[in-house]
């Protein structure tokens, strides 16, 4: 076998250790863009089913009540419809920018998981608008509060993916 005519090797360095290198995505590690995002996903799909309150009875026992489950079905519909909708907008933008360029197509990703909780909160804005245009009465009293808690439970598991983000972050930073 030949020898190659030029060879390369990595030396040690001088002075200090050799850094550890892993997956960067700015600052500690490539966990760091979506923590918050599965956090925010994982809290907006748990919300609405987790224990809660009973919707109301009306005061007139002749009056029929509305079939929750139908209402809270078609409210889930409208925001996870936006959230689609959305996606699919900001993906043919990202598309449409860079149709052979991979590159603009990775950083669109990394984009869309960093910015996702925001994607999620104008789906919820959508979501109260089409509530408040569609329903009347205690329908639409339940089918708000129904987007709230999802508003509710996507901030709260953004918080929580925030905050294991910040322990990772520390814990990083203090064996380096």
């Amino acid at each position: 076998m030949d020898t190659p005519a030029v060879k390369v090797t990595a030396h040690l360095p001088e002075r200090r250790k050799r850094p550890v290198t892993t997956l960067h995505a700015g600052c500690c590690c490539c966990c760091c863009c979506c923590l918050h995002t599965a956090g925010s996903v994982i809290g907006a799909f748990v919300a609405p089913i987790a224990p809660r309150g009973r919707l109301p009875l009306p005061r007139d026992p002749n009056l029929a009540t509305p079939d929750a489950r139908k209402i809270g079905v078609r409210t889930l519909f409208v925001y996870w419809s936006a959230v689609c909708v959305q996606i699919f907008l900001y993906a043919a933008y990202v598309i449409a920018n860079s149709p052979s360029d991979t590159r603009s197509l990775e950083e669109g990703s990394i984009f869309l998981a960093v910015f996702f909780p925001g994607i999620q909160f104008l789906a919820s804005v959508v979501a109260y608008v089409v509530v408040r245009l569609l329903w009347l009465g205690r329908e639409q009293d339940f089918a708000v509060s129904l987007v709230g808690r999802v508003v509710a439970g996507s901030f709260l598991g953004g918080a929580i993916g925030m905050a294991i983000m910040a322990i990772l972050l520390v814990a990083l930073l203090a064996f380096k």
